[in-house]
């Protein structure tokens, strides 16, 4: 299923992901996942603009991907919109 949100293409796609800007840190779940960005969903979100280091576990057979990113937006409840900073091809070949 994919579809286009702004600029990137998005593909639904599940994985446990955490968030962390300075001592907080959030725990949840992917709902799509782009090259220039991700849906998420927890149980709370930050503010707009707030820079933030986001980890995902794409698979328990390789690991996390650790990237910088930005609070762009949040939706209806729980649900928090990240863009991702420029990803290296070797790091878009994992997603």
């Amino acid at each position: 299923m994919e579809n286009d949100r702004g600029r990137s293409r998005r593909v639904g796609f599940w994985c446990k992901a955490r968030l962390k800007h300075g001592p907080e840190e959030l725990e949840g779940e992917t709902i799509d996942i782009g090259l220039g960005g991700i849906l998420l969903k927890a149980h709370r979100t930050l503010p707009t603009g707030l820079p933030v280091q986001v980890t995902l576990h794409l698979s328990p057979r390789i690991r996390p991907l650790d990237r910088v990113g930005l609070f762009v937006r949040v939706l209806g409840g729980n649900q928090t919109g990240i863009q991702l900073g420029q990803l290296a091809v070797a790091e878009r070949e994992r997603l």
